[in-house]
């Protein structure tokens, strides 16, 4: 009988200990290669559409490749103001996403975010620059959805950056960043600027405080002095039981454009809803205007709204101007494609004489107190209207328009118990098209022919 002596027993024990340290060591990296390879041949066979959460996993594969490429964000403006049933909103987002997927590169990946009015592209080895393929995602997710009836055209904010040997995280926050700038110009294509220092916390305290508003709407009609009728319906935004004026003064001023189009698009979504077809108006600020952006977002949403330029007219917001030859050529531009431009006067100065001119208006906004203090800037301004041919409306309390038949005024609001009366006129004109165009036709004739002639023959006389 063979004894083993404690020495060789201690021997024997080590020996094994190492080898199923080295079995197991052996084992660690056969199954890591193994899931290293089954992740790898994951990542390349994944398809174009994914799940965020297999985004940003293949997100962090492709930095650990070294790979070079470039991130975009698309976001659907004001996807909270769609009234729709569930199903149409997903179909919707379906065909949003559809269409930008045909825009991939090769090798490229769509996921929808979080916010699910929002979609993420990885992009590699783009043909063309980082700009015009946000450009051409832009105008690909502007598609139109139609359901019954139901229309769904939005627009939409687009955001990119290109990857630079950085986290994920950094990279994301940059392409966040990144879009909110987008946002508050009004959808440019915009890209992560070091030098412009986007404030997350600025705009989410706007975003929250809009959200917690009170907004209400009050309709006035409009009534035409000379041929004593009603042809056009006044809306006064109120938030917060303030008026729009005061109230968007409140907010960050990066933020008013954004907000300003948020407020118009909820009006004429409501205007639309009383299904009202005579003339409107829309409160617009000169912040707003002076976006480069501006004509094409209030462009879809006139035509989802089936409002014509032409049954529009555009009340100018006196507000400071940063880029007043953009505003020019905007309001020029406005001009040209059928808008009438209305201007809130606040101020009476001589500047304000120069501005009516630049600006292109044909219309001038007083209020009632204003007209009847009878002060000589007052009658000054009312006198250069009358010689110029610019219509002066005066945003009266009561019924009573009597009152302004001898100073000069063509419109004036009136309080009205009948607002669906002119829902009802609207429908009937829908109705009897070629009589309403007939006698839009005479009234034209007939409003041009005293403008021209009728001050010469009421001097005359």
């Amino acid at each position: 009988m063979i004894l083993v002596s404690i020495v060789q027993k201690q021997i024997i024990s080590g020996v094994l200990i190492i080898i199923f340290g080295i079995s197991i060591y052996l084992l660690i990296r056969w199954f890591l290669k193994l899931k290293l390879k089954a992740k790898k041949t994951d990542m390349l066979t994944l398809n174009m559409v994914i799940t965020y959460r297999k985004f940003l996993e293949y997100l962090e594969y492709q930095i650990g490749e070294k790979e070079k490429f470039s991130l975009f964000l698309v976001s659907i403006e004001n996807f909270g103001l769609i009234k729709a049933k569930e199903s149409s909103l997903t179909s919707y987002l379906k065909k949003v996403a559809k269409a930008l997927s045909v825009e991939l590169p090769y090798a490229g990946k769509l996921a929808q975010t979080k916010k699910r009015d929002t979609f993420i592209i990885y992009a590699p080895n783009l043909d063309v620059t980082e700009e015009s393929y946000a450009e051409r995602l832009k105008h690909t997710a502007d598609v139109r959805y139609v359901k019954d009836d139901l229309v769904i055209l939005k627009n939409t904010n687009v955001s990119y950056v290109t990857y630079n040997n950085e986290e994920v995280s950094n990279l994301l926050e940059k392409l966040h960043l990144a879009l909110i700038n987008s946002k508050r110009h009004l959808g440019m294509v915009m890209t992560y600027d070091e030098n412009n220092i986007v404030s997350y916390s600025d705009y989410a305290d706007s975003l929250n405080t809009i959200g917690n508003s009170t907004l209400d709407f009050k309709y006035y009609e409009v009534f035409k002095i000379m041929f004593n009728q009603v042809e056009e319906v006044y809306a006064s935004i109120i938030v917060n039981n303030e008026t729009f004026d005061k109230s968007i003064r409140k907010f960050n001023s990066k933020d008013h454009a954004w907000l300003n189009m948020f407020l118009v698009e909820k009006l004429l979504d409501t205007l639309s809803e009383k299904k009202i077809t005579s003339k409107i108006n829309i409160p617009l600020t000169l912040k707003t205007i002076e976006q480069s952006n501006f004509l094409e977002t209030l462009e879809v949403i006139m035509k989802r709204n089936n409002y014509i330029n032409e049954q529009t007219i555009i009340s100018l917001k006196e507000f400071d101007v940063e880029n007043e030859q953009e505003l020019i050529k905007n309001l020029l531009t406005l001009k040209n494609a059928g808008f009438q431009i209305s201007y809130d006067v606040h101020n009476i100065t001589q500047n304000l004489y120069h501005l009516i001119q630049l600006y292109h208006v044909n219309r001038l906004e007083l209020t009632e107190e204003e007209v009847l203090s009878d002060s000589d800037l007052v009658n000054e301004l009312l006198y250069f209207a009358k010689v110029n041919h610019l219509e002066v409306l005066v945003k009266n309390k009561d019924a009573n328009v009597l009152k302004y038949k001898e100073a000069n005024v063509t419109h004036v609001t009136r309080k009205t118990d009948k607002f669906t009366d002119v829902e009802d006129k609207g429908q009937r004109k829908r109705g009897r098209r070629w009589w309403n165009n007939l006698h839009s036709g005479l009234l034209s004739f007939f409003e041009s022919f005293y403008k021209i002639f009728g001050v010469w023959l009421r001097d005359f006389l």
